[in-house]
């Protein structure tokens, strides 16, 4: 009996074992298709983070290339402003600009310094985000009177981009753009344009796109007289102090006084080519430093005086009152007058005449020059007596007399030369 009932409770225990073997693997496989949902909700988690990061990543880089953009066309802008400050300062027209306070981009395409464009003919038309620039110069009286420039390069538009306004480009934009940055806020209701370039309070730029919106974003170029002034400039009416070399190329043209120091003819000097004053009577002759001493020239001519030892024959100089001089001599060349070697006569006309013509009187082309006749013996005149020959002055002309010691004509020929006296 006992070995029957052992037998039975076996073949119980054997019965009951498949079944819970079943039942364990029926758990694990619950388990496993939890797993499995729990990883597909995670990995669509991820990838719906991940394609937002994505997107984020590719607008951030949307908005940099626009702050580059709108930072690009203010270079343009700020070379404008630069070239044509004085007109801006007092409000003048500035040629080529319909209104010189608001270039527009075609215009500043069009203008030129030094031969190139103030913005490339190439650059766009339209940002990145498919905006237009708007250019904008704001006169500022500051707290010292002054006025100052403010020239701003705005989207003509709140930023949108992927069908919306963006607020957030707005900022990564302006972030991109060195501190030269600026922007409309919703504190304002857009108002005016804030950047790290304004003050705060009253400072603050007025925003310059109509109906004052809020996320304009714009490049600020503030010009103030403190910076302008360390520069020389176009069209510069201020005296302007150089020290050291200035050195220029090309046609340089000056007008007004010429100030540039005085110095005395044959005075040492250290730097070659220099240029400076030397005094000729009442007035000033330009004088070159030749790497010694100072040499005065007169239209050209060096300074010298008279007896003065030279070195080519025929060469020209000029005294310190402005007296021509001549090199001449044999042997030791030296300066002499040149109208003492070549006279004050300079001769104009010559004839032969006889008693009662007339000579007209040379028309002298310096004013307050004279006039004056020579008369020559052409022929020998047969008389024993003094022969007078003469010319009476008639103020346009000349009356010619060939007469005896008793004022009897006398016939016979005579060379007559006039000459203008200097």
């Amino acid at each position: 009996m006992r070995s029957r009932s052992l037998f039975h409770a076996s073949q119980a225990i054997c019965l009951a074992l498949p079944s819970r073997v079943e039942a364990r693997q029926r758990i694990a496989k619950g388990y496993l298709l939890l797993e499995l949902a729990i990883t597909l909700m995670l990995v669509g988690v991820i990838a719906i983070y991940t394609r937002s990061v994505a997107l984020q990543e590719m607008d951030d880089v949307v908005a940099a290339a626009t702050g580059t953009y709108v930072l690009a066309g203010a270079a343009g802008l700020e070379t404008y402003v630069m070239a044509n400050t004085t007109a801006l300062t007092n409000a003048q027209a500035v040629t080529g600009v319909a209104i010189a306070l608001q270039p527009t981009l075609v215009e500043l395409q069009a203008l030129t310094v030094n031969n190139s464009p103030m913005l490339p003919n190439t650059f766009p038309v339209l940002s990145p985000t498919k905006q237009a620039l708007q250019f904008d110069i704001q006169r500022i009286t500051n707290a010292a009177g002054a006025v100052e420039l403010r020239a701003t390069a705005c989207l003509n538009a709140p930023l949108r981009w992927r069908g919306g306004y963006r607020d957030d480009l707005v900022t990564v934009a302006m972030q991109s753009m060195s501190g030269r940055g600026g922007r409309s806020v919703i504190a304002d209701s857009g108002a005016t344009i804030r950047g790290a370039l304004m003050a705060t309070g009253s400072g603050v730029l007025p925003n310059p796109v109509a109906g004052t919106p809020v996320g304009i974003l714009c490049s600020v170029n503030l010009l103030s007289n403190a910076f302008y002034s360390s520069f020389a400039r176009q069209q510069d009416g201020r005296i302007l102090n150089f020290s050291g070399v200035v050195n220029a190329t090309g046609v340089v043209n000056a007008t007004g006084t010429l100030a540039i120091t005085s110095v005395a003819s044959g005075a040492s000097c250290a730097a070659s080519g220099a240029i400076a004053w030397v005094q000729s009577g009442s007035a000033f002759l330009p004088a070159r430093c030749n790497g010694t001493v100072w040499v005065a020239a007169g239209g050209g001519l060096p300074i010298s005086t008279a007896g003065s030892v030279c070195s080519t024959t025929g060469g020209l100089a000029a005294t310190a009152t402005g007296a021509t001089l001549i090199c001449q001599g044999t042997g030791t060349l030296k300066y002499v007058d040149f109208v003492s070697r070549m006279g004050g006569l300079v001769a104009m006309e010559s004839r032969i005449v006889s008693n009662g013509s007339t000579v007209t009187k040379p028309s002298c082309a310096v004013s307050g020059a004279n006039s004056a006749i020579y008369l020559f013996p052409m022929t020998d005149v047969q008389t024993n007596q003094i022969v007078y020959r003469s010319a009476t002055d008639n103020t346009t002309y000349w009356t010619i007399s060939i007469a005896d010691a008793n004022s009897a004509a006398i016939q016979g020929d005579a060379l007559a030369m006039t000459y203008c006296v200097y």
